[in-house]
C-alpha cells in the first residue's frame, strides 16, 4: 500500500503524507528479523554439559564401570577409523578424571 502511495506522491511531499520515512521501515524490518530469527531459545547453557558419570562419584567400581561401558565403545567405535594413541590417551584422561575426581 505504501508502495503505491509513494508512486502517486511527489518525493518532496513524502514527509507530509508518510508518518515514517523508509529508512524508519528498513529499520524496523532489519530489527524484527533479527529477533525473530536468532536462535536465542534453541541455544543451551554455557559450558559442559553436564554427564551422568559424575553422579557416580563415590559409588562402587562395578556400577561406574557398567555406566562407562557403553560411552568407551561408542568413543572407540567413532575413532576406530584413524586410531591414534594421542586420541586414546586423551580418552584415558577424560574417563579418569570422570572416575576418580
Amino acid at each position: 500500500m505504501l508502495a503505491a502511495l509513494s508512486s502517486l506522491i511527489p518525493r518532496r511531499r513524502w514527509a507530509q503524507v508518510f508518518p515514517v520515512t523508509p529508512a524508519t521501515l528498513l529499520a524496523w524490518h532489519r530489527r524484527l528479523v533479527a529477533h525473530k530469527w536468532n536462535y536465542s531459545t534453541r541455544r543451551g547453557r554455557p559450558g559442559r554439559p553436564p554427564t551422568a558419570t559424575r553422579t557416580l562419584r563415590g559409588a562402587n567400581a562395578a556400577a561406574v564401570l557398567a555406566k562407562i561401558n557403553p560411552i568407551v565403545r561408542g568413543w572407540a567405535n567413532y575413532y576406530r577409523a584413524a586410531a591414534s594413541s594421542r586420541t586414546f590417551a586423551a580418552l584415558d584422561h577424560d574417563l579418569w578424571q570422570l572416575t576418580y575426581k
